[in-house]
């Protein structure tokens, strides 16, 4: 782990360059495996974790890598619901950077520590004999080192939304743009985009690969809810004509039905379109089993503890307006850790709206907003808040002042509700 972090020295840059002589030197691991791409601003791990499950439920012998992790570093590469092991870990990281020494001996760039994992991953994928890969991009889409792969089974899009501006561009067209670059010649995509402007960047990347486009908010139809609660969501829907009654997904919140519904249409596509045996037990079986840490996550029952990693301006929103019902007419603390380089007035104006007691602390990464920042933010906006330190500091508060509150949110950077979640469920005291 020490080696692999070491390599934050290089940065992070979006070029296939070193990856793809990474991995040929590794003899291309990739190039055996059969692949469902999956991109977006928000919504893209919970997407990959139900077409993953899905595909585990049908029998397949599955891989997902996805990115930041929650607990624990091994979690970014699974199989068959399992973290990729300590031993194999290390095997595979030290064959990655055996490779990576003879690039920097011949005078070629460092390759960065995404790329390192990138290339452990698929390794491992490879040597597991995985049937499919579901493969969650770590930034954009171009330019990123899961991009290298050249004819995925299924591309996916599951939203546009202002993140990340200072790679991706500054308007909506051209993150969609960058995201876009996952299309492939040929190779069918399935996107979820409101925004037009941003929807015609992808038709016309679609276009020009000659990939066939499908839009779910053309293929998802019928829609009834039917539950929701804090343990998970009930809907019927069809989708591409095909009917789901009374779909069954644990992980809570509004916005996850729009998740499931952008999966459930890729593993339709999967299944219609791509020559992959899925039934439909299979796949209503993978959503129920599906989980995702840290999205509307449920910690304790009293005091309500609830975790969301809301890290941008639409995941604020979209946190905020599904926690709504769950805490009305509960004494409410939200306590908040953000990245600097987001949205803040967004943020903080969403956090605002909700109308309960803040707190501003801050996430334990260099590019973080103090909590002192936050709160200069919000006082221009009308507001005050506790301010607190970092989230060891944000978990005392809480200790401290449980009494007075029915209900403690904690939300923002995954770096932050990460270490929240690991004080509540392994802290010397329990809340």
């Amino acid at each position: 782990m020490a080696q692999i972090h070491a390599r934050l020295r290089f940065g992070n840059k979006l070029t296939l360059t070193r990856i793809k002589e990474l991995l040929h030197l590794l003899g291309d691991p990739h190039r055996s495996l059969s692949v469902v791409h999956v991109a977006g601003t928000n919504g893209k791990g919970s997407v990959s974790k139900y077409i993953y499950y899905s595909l585990m439920a049908q029998g397949y012998r599955v891989g997902l890598y996805t990115s930041p992790y929650i607990v624990d570093f091994r979690e970014r590469i699974e199989c068959d619901g399992a973290w990729i092991s300590p031993e194999a870990l290390a095997e595979c990281t030290y064959r990655v950077l055996g490779a990576a020494a003879v690039m920097e001996s011949t005078g070629s760039d460092a390759p960065t520590e995404f790329e390192v994992v990138m290339a452990v991953a698929f390794l491992y994928f490879k040597e597991c004999g995985c049937d499919y890969v579901v493969l969650e991009v770590g930034l954009g889409g171009r330019g990123d080192a899961t991009n290298v792969i050249d004819s995925p089974l299924l591309s996916v899009i599951t939203s546009i939304s202002y993140d990340h501006m200072e790679y991706l561009g500054d308007t909506l067209p051209e993150i969609a743009s960058e995201k876009a670059g996952i299309i492939k010649p040929g190779r069918p995509v399935v996107c979820r985009v409101r925004d037009r402007a941003a929807m015609d960047e992808i038709r016309s990347k679609a276009l020009a690969c000659d990939s066939q486009l499908y839009d779910v908010l053309e293929e998802v139809t019928d829609l009834e809810i039917r539950e929701m609660t804090l343990s998970g969501n009930r809907f019927s829907l069809k989708v591409m004509n095909e009917e789901y009654r009374d779909v069954r997904v644990s992980l809570a919140g509004r916005y996850q039905i729009d998740n499931a519904s952008t999966a459930l249409c890729a593993l339709e596509v999967l299944r219609k379109k791509c020559g992959v045996a899925l039934e439909k037990r299979a796949i209503i079986e993978g959503m129920a089993a599906a989980r995702h840490a840290a999205r509307l996550e449920k910690i304790c029952d009293d005091p309500l503890i609830i975790i969301d990693g809301a890290h941008n301006a639409e995941g604020m929103e979209a946190f905020c307006e599904s926690v709504g019902p769950f805490i009305r007419g509960r004494r409410t603390l939200l306590t908040l850790g953000i990245l600097k380089d987001k949205e803040l007035i967004k943020m903080l104006s969403s956090a605002l709206a909700l109308g309960v007691d803040l707190a501003l602390s801050e996430p334990e990464n260099t590019r973080k907003a103090t909590a002192g920042e936050l709160g200069q933010v919000l006082g221009e906006l009308g507001g005050e808040a506790v301010i607190l330190g970092d989230a060891s500091h944000a978990y005392a508060y809480a200790l401290q002042h449980r009494k007075e509150y029915d209900c403690l949110l904690f939300a923002g950077s995954l770096y932050f509700v990460s270490a929240i979640r690991e004080y509540c469920i392994n802290g010397k005291e329990s809340i």
